[in-house]
Parts: structure tokens; C-alpha cells; sequence
């Protein structure tokens, strides 16, 4: 399990740094399929962002109490949670809830990098830190980049389509988030000292 550490690390990165085909999400599915104007959609992403703000202290807390692997699947149970909402919804209220846990998700989502870091250190890799989270970026780019490519035509097959395929996508990181996990047991992490 150590040496495969890395390879867990890229995998989960890939599909957890952010949700995929979420612009098509964002923007086709809630206007065309759930019928919300674009100035609505508009304020659903600036009240979603207001309240993961002002919720932010409480999100802290949180992410400082629990161990950075509970932190990991929290934040993947946020995304799927958040596209569930999405998909199954059909108030502005609840798309804002929606969103709000979409934003709250990320700095629970932060906590991989700290397992990383506290895996390669034990594993006396320090320096291949910034190589392993730039292959994970990479990997995130290439399906995103494919994603770009097909949601178009996904939309067209079932408008449905892309919003189920985000909730495997949002599954396959929450399974990767349950294996992701710190092998090494070193100080404290440096999100847990803020």
C-alpha cells in the first residue's frame, strides 16, 4: 500500500479536484432542463459563495477536529450530496444549498494534499511533493479536456445524461476518498495548526 500511495493520490485528484462535467451542469442542465433563468443561476452561484463565506469558521473547525482522512471523505460526500441536490431539485433554495455545499466542499477536498505530503515524507520522498500533485492536476486536465469534448453531445443523447454521469464521477471520488488514507503517522498537519 505504501509505494502505491503516489498512484492513490494522482487517481483521486483526477476525479476530485473539481466536479466534471459540471458546465454543462452549471449552466445547460439548470437552464434548459430545470427551467432557471440565468439571472437566477447567477445568484445561486453568488449566494452559494456567500454562505460557504460566512459558514467558513464553522468549516474550519471542523476540517481542525477531524483527521485529514475524515476531512477527505466529508468533502466528497459534500460533492455528492451537492449533485443529488441538483439533479433532484427544483427550488432556487435548494439549488443554493446545492452550491453552498459544493463551495464547502473544497477545503475539506484539501486535506489529500496534507496526507500526500505526510505519506512521501515518511516515505523520505519530501521532494517529489510537487511532481505527484502536478500529475494529479494533469490527470483532472486529460478527463476534463474529455468531458469538454463529449458533454456537448452528452446533452443532446439525454439532458439527464451529464448530471448522472457527475454523480459517478462524485461516487468514484467518494471510493477513492474512503482508500485515500495516511500511512505514515507524523505531527500534526499544517491545516490542523491554523
Amino acid at each position: 500500500m505504501k509505494k502505491h500511495s503516489n498512484l492513490l493520490y494522482i487517481m483521486y485528484s483526477t476525479f476530485n479536484t473539481d466536479l466534471l462535467f459540471w458546465i454543462v451542469v452549471d449552466n445547460l442542465f439548470l437552464s434548459t432542463v430545470k427551467g432557471v433563468s440565468e439571472f437566477n443561476i447567477i445568484l445561486i452561484t453568488m449566494l452559494g459563495l456567500l454562505f460557504s463565506i460566512l459558514l467558513f469558521p464553522f468549516t474550519n473547525l471542523i476540517i481542525k477536529k477531524l483527521p485529514n482522512r475524515v476531512d477527505n471523505i466529508i468533502g466528497a460526500v459534500l460533492n455528492c450530496v451537492a449533485i443529488t441536490l441538483f439533479c433532484f431539485c427544483n427550488t432556487l433554495c435548494g439549488f443554493i444549498i446545492a452550491q453552498t455545499l459544493y463551495n464547502m466542499s473544497s477545503p475539506f477536498k484539501q486535506s489529500a494534499a496534507i496526507i500526500l505530503k505526510n505519506n512521501l515524507k515518511g516515505l523520505g520522498k519530501q521532494s517529489e511533493f510537487v511532481k505527484v500533485c502536478s500529475y494529479g492536476r494533469l490527470g483532472y486536465s486529460i478527463i476534463t479536456a474529455a468531458v469538454a469534448l463529449v458533454s456537448g453531445w452528452v446533452f443532446n443523447v439525454h439532458p439527464y445524461l451529464p448530471i448522472i454521469l457527475c454523480g459517478a464521477c462524485t461516487i468514484i471520488a467518494l471510493i477513492l476518498a474512503t482508500i485515500y488514507n495516511q500511512i505514515y503517522n507524523t505531527s500534526v498537519s499544517v491545516l490542523h495548526r491554523i
